[in-house]
C-alpha cells in the first residue's frame, strides 16, 4: 500500500512543475488564436461570390407566347396581357432545385426598397415565374431576391446592362449569412 502511496506523490508532483503552466497557456494561445482565425476566415470567405448555376433568367420579346413553351407558367402581378413593344417577358426558372421563398420588391428613385408586391414560395424546376415589364435605361424599377434551401440569397435587378443588351443570366452569385453558413455546416434546410 505504501507503493502506490508513493506512486500517487510523485505523479502529485511531477504535474505540479512550472513546466505545465507553461504548457496550459500555450494551449490556451493556440485555442484563442485558432477561434480568431476561424472568425477572420469567415468574414473573409463571406466577401467572396458563391456562385451557383441553379437558376435561369431569360429575356424573350414581348410577343413570345409563354403558353406554348413553358410547362406550368406562374403569371407575376408584373403580368399585363396587353403587350407593349417596349416591354420584356422575362421568365424565372429553377434548375434542378427547389426555390423555397422568392420575393418581387418594387424599388424606389435611389434604388432602395420600396415595398413587397408579391412573395412565390416552393418554386420547382417545373415552375416558371413570369414577368412582363419595361427595362428602363440602367434605372431598376423592381428586383427579386430569392433564397436557397440553406438561406444564403441572391438578387436580380430588372434593368438594362447598357452594355451588350444581353439580360439573360444562367446562375447567380448567392450571398451567405451567419445563419446559412451554420444552416449549410449542420445540414439543416
Amino acid at each position: 500500500m505504501e507503493f502506490l502511496k508513493d506512486i500517487f506523490k510523485d505523479a502529485i508532483c511531477f504535474f505540479d512543475e512550472p513546466i505545465w503552466g507553461t504548457i496550459g497557456n500555450f494551449f490556451t494561445a493556440f485555442g484563442f488564436i485558432s477561434t480568431l482565425v476561424a472568425i477572420i476566415r469567415y468574414f473573409h470567405n463571406r466577401k467572396i461570390p458563391n456562385w451557383q448555376d441553379n437558376v435561369s433568367i431569360k429575356d424573350y420579346p414581348p410577343d413570345y407566347d409563354v403558353e406554348s413553351t413553358e410547362k406550368s407558367p406562374i403569371y407575376s402581378k408584373l403580368w399585363s396581357d396587353l403587350p407593349n413593344p417596349y416591354e420584356t417577358i422575362i421568365i424565372f426558372k429553377p434548375i434542378g432545385t427547389v426555390i423555397p421563398k422568392m420575393k418581387v420588391i418594387k424599388l424606389d428613385i435611389e434604388e432602395k426598397p420600396e415595398k413587397t408586391i408579391e412573395v412565390f414560395k416552393n418554386i420547382t424546376p417545373d415552375d416558371s415565374i413570369c414577368f412582363r415589364i419595361e427595362r428602363a435605361e440602367c434605372i431598376p424599377s423592381y428586383k427579386i431576391r430569392w433564397y436557397s434551401e440553406f438561406g444564403e440569397f441572391s438578387e436580380h435587378f430588372f434593368d438594362e446592362n447598357c452594355r451588350n443588351g444581353i439580360n439573360t443570366v444562367d446562375g447567380a452569385c448567392y450571398k451567405a449569412t451567419i445563419l446559412s453558413t451554420i444552416r449549410r455546416i449542420i445540414g439543416f434546410r
